[in-house]
């Protein structure tokens, strides 16, 4: 899975503040548009609360501030100029970031996002299935009565399902 190349800096920037509010980063994600957008999605072990959210999104939009545009380290962010901050958790039907992440959900229904489509699903990008395996860095979902082997390189955006629609 490709991060965009901010996300290593914001992690830089959010990790001290959310292990002082005894947070952890779940993970976080950049939208590009007119006005970019920052996702950080923070937990803790007793499930962070909406207080949580709000003073871990005002600490760290405080310290994206204070940035100074003499750090060479931290040009990219000072030159962030406008920017959304959205703190939440990550949710039920939560977004995975890490391979780690998913580990705890083999055998869950899950929405996949493709880069590039597989061979076992030639027309498709998009599709859902069950977690069944983790073979190295290779997600195993059986999607359809196919069994898939999704590259985590090749995965643009992984979600788990937990009220199923269907």
């Amino acid at each position: 899975m490709k991060e965009h190349a901010l996300v290593p800096l914001l992690t830089e920037f959010a990790k001290p503040i959310a292990n002082s509010l005894e947070l952890t980063i779940w993970g976080i994600r950049i939208i590009r548009g007119k006005t970019m957008v920052i996702q950080c999605f923070v937990d803790k072990d007793s499930g962070a609360t909406i207080d949580d959210c709000t003073n871990f999104s005002r600490a760290l939009s405080a310290e994206l501030d204070m940035i100074d545009e003499e750090d060479t380290t931290y040009t990219s962010l000072y030159n962030l100029q406008s920017y959304t901050l959205e703190v939440s958790t990550p949710g039920v039907e939560r977004c995975f970031f890490t391979l780690s992440q998913l580990e705890e959900y083999i055998g869950q229904k899950v929405s996949v996002a493709l880069e590039q489509p597989i061979p076992m699903l030639p027309n498709r990008r998009k599709f859902t299935g069950i977690l069944s395996a983790i073979e190295g860095s290779v997600l195993c979902i059986d999607a359809d009565g196919i069994h898939c082997e999704c590259p985590w390189d090749n995965i643009e955006r992984i979600q788990l399902i937990y009220f199923d629609k269907s």
